[in-house]
């Protein structure tokens, strides 16, 4: 299922017709789209109908649609682990890399603690030359071709 309706206090609408109770003076239900899932531009993701029923006569009225659109959210990235084995005394490349569910391209990484021993240096694919930055805390990566 792309989305699944509840009720305002979180019960699943599971069949129809189902009533929905009067919330805070409302015919109120929540819509929770599938992970990762939304409208193509302006067009409706899903629709659902419904009708109401008079409160007085018990009659019921014409049925209608209920149109949603569900706008794109962008999801953080998520960073892999690294487990490397390096030498000591010797410049190793450690690899940071992660994913965005959009399959974005990740173009940076943030040191946001530096390890308990040794030095992190910023270096390039090809090259780990002498007089290197030390990197620090709340440093930025550009990741040369994405990630």
């Amino acid at each position: 299922s792309l989305a699944t309706l509840y009720q305002y206090d979180g019960t699943e609408i599971t069949s129809v017709p189902t009533a929905v109770p009067k919330t805070e003076g409302n015919y109120t239900v929540r819509i929770r789209p599938a992970w990762n899932q939304h409208s193509t531009g302006d067009e409706p993701f899903t629709n659902f109908t419904f009708y109401a029923v008079d409160g007085v006569t018990g009659e019921v009225g014409s049925t209608n649609m209920a149109s949603v659109v569900v706008a794109p959210k962008n999801d953080p990235a998520v960073a892999f682990n690294s487990n490397e084995t390096v030498y000591a005394a010797r410049k190793t490349l450690l690899h940071l890399t992660g994913t965005a569910v959009e399959d974005d391209t990740i173009v940076r990484a943030y040191i946001s603690r530096l390890p308990n021993a040794g030095v992190l240096y910023f270096a390039n694919e090809t090259e780990m030359g002498d007089g290197v930055v030390a990197l620090s805390a709340g440093d930025v990566v550009e990741l040369p071709h994405g990630s």
